[in-house]
This record gives C-alpha cells, sequence and structure tokens, in this order.
C-alpha cells in the first residue's frame, strides 16, 4: 500500500529502460580487468600496459571476495588504470 510518501512501485523492465536512458555519468569510469585465483590468497591479471603480472589480496570467505573496484598497481607513465584504478572481475573463461 502506497501512504503517499512514497512514489508508486514500477515494474522492473520499465526503471531499468529509464536507467538505460540516463545521460553518461560525468566522472571517470574505471576499466575493467579479468582476473585469475592465484595460490590461495591473490588475484591476478596480466597489465596490458607494462606487460607485468599484478596481484591483490582475495580475502578468504566467499571466492569472489576481493573483487571490484581496487587501487592500480601499474604506474606506468600513461597507463589510464594508474589515475583511478580498475574493477577486478572474475575471467570465467580461465576458470573453467
Amino acid at each position: 500500500m502506497n501512504d503517499g510518501t512514497r512514489p508508486p512501485a514500477r515494474p522492473a523492465n520499465s526503471l531499468l529502460s529509464s536507467v538505460a536512458s540516463m545521460p553518461p555519468q560525468a566522472g571517470p569510469i574505471e576499466p575493467i580487468v579479468y582476473v585469475q585465483a592465484h595460490g590461495r590468497g591473490q588475484w591476478k591479471f596480466r597489465c596490458e600496459y607494462c606487460r607485468v603480472d599484478h596481484y591483490h589480496g582475495r580475502p578468504p570467505g566467499s571466492p569472489t571476495d576481493g573483487l571490484g573496484h581496487r587501487a592500480a598497481h601499474c604506474w606506468r607513465d600513461g597507463s589510464p588504470y594508474s589515475r583511478h584504478g580498475y574493477i577486478l572481475v572474475l575471467d570465467k573463461q580461465a576458470a573453467a
């Protein structure tokens, strides 16, 4: 029941189309990098800018802990990673 203090609920597909039609975000969007599990406690990916493997901690718990936005380990001049970091996403093809 809507008591008038909240806007009426909209179907999910209506909400998704509203989001899709929004203007682009004004700020920077961090690049996505695909990582693989390395050992028992790290994520690893090969950096396309400095050609070095970068490692990020993978806390115990869920197999996806530690994914998401991270500060960059790449400090090569001109790397788009160094300023805003990147988003770690599990590489499902490599995990299969």
